[in-house]
């Protein structure tokens, strides 16, 4: 019989390391005339069939797979190339089920935050995600939990997630989005009442809303002249410089957020002559 011809050379894995769920070429120089015979140690490596001097796999669990491969000419069959092939894992996808959100506890505020779970415990990942049309990556460590927790963040919406591992290997893409929003604004100020009004020329005129708790107030006049003093409380005073008109308006601003404005007209009459 015809010897038995070597074993198939230069058996090659690209990529090697290669990450779970990402296809892996494999190939041998090829010997014209001869069928190829390729075996993995287990069905995890997602072994193509393949009778040429190329093949593929799409290992679907990490780990380390020997991939052999035997040439066959003319009826003689020979030894077995053998080469490892290493897996690593790739992070979960995030899903709906997997991701929260904490809205920012102001408006414009950057305290809100995204949480993605289900992740290895005190370990470093890479995320990207894409916000206002720009795509952001950051490295964040996951917590005792297992959870990263993407934070800092504004009103928004962030979309496109992606994580990835130290040994490069990523998640699918979760599209989201994930919408943070601000706080509400608040209504605008009530019974907004001017005393005296009409006011004399000369006189001062006192403008109140009803007070709420821990909000801030902002007071405009239509003219400089109405003589509005500076105030940030639910009063102010005015001592307007002429007669006329005046439209007196009042926002509260609560946790950042701006009312609409409360508006009254104070009319201020001439001096008595």
């Amino acid at each position: 019989d015809p010897n038995a011809p070597a074993a198939p050379s230069n058996l090659a894995a690209s990529p090697n390391p290669a990450c779970a769920n990402t296809p892996i070429s494999l190939s041998v120089t090829n010997n014209p005339g001869a069928t190829y015979t390729w075996s993995a140690s287990s069905p995890n490596a997602g072994l193509g069939n393949s009778i040429t001097n190329t093949n593929s796999m799409l290992p679907t669990v990490a780990g380390f797979y020997n991939i052999n491969v035997t040439q066959t000419v003319a009826g003689c069959t020979s030894p077995a190339a053998t080469l490892g092939v290493s897996v690593n894992s790739s992070p979960p996808t995030p899903t709906a089920g997997t991701v929260s959100s904490t809205n920012p506890t102001t408006c414009s505020g950057t305290n809100g935050s995204i949480t993605l779970s289900g992740y290895l415990i005190s370990t470093s990942y890479t995320v990207e995600y894409v916000f206002n049309s720009n795509t952001v990556s950051t490295q964040i460590s996951s917590n005792g939990a297992g959870n990263i927790i993407i934070g800092g963040l504004v009103a928004g919406s962030y979309s496109n997630f992606k994580i990835t591992n130290v040994s490069g290997c990523s998640s699918a893409v979760y599209p989201g989005p994930v919408v943070l929003t601000n706080p509400s604004a608040p209504a605008a100020p009530t019974n907004l009442v001017a005393n005296p009004n009409p006011v004399c020329l000369g006189f001062s005129s006192t403008l109140t809303v009803t007070n709420t708790a821990g909000a801030s107030y902002s007071w405009t006049a239509s003219n400089a002249n109405a003589g509005l003093n500076p105030s940030t409380s639910s009063s102010v005073t005015m001592a307007p410089t002429s007669a006329g008109s005046y439209s007196i308006s009042v926002t509260q601003t609560i946790a950042g957020c701006t009312s609409p404005a409360s508006t009254i007209s104070v009319v201020v009459n001439p001096a008595a002559p």
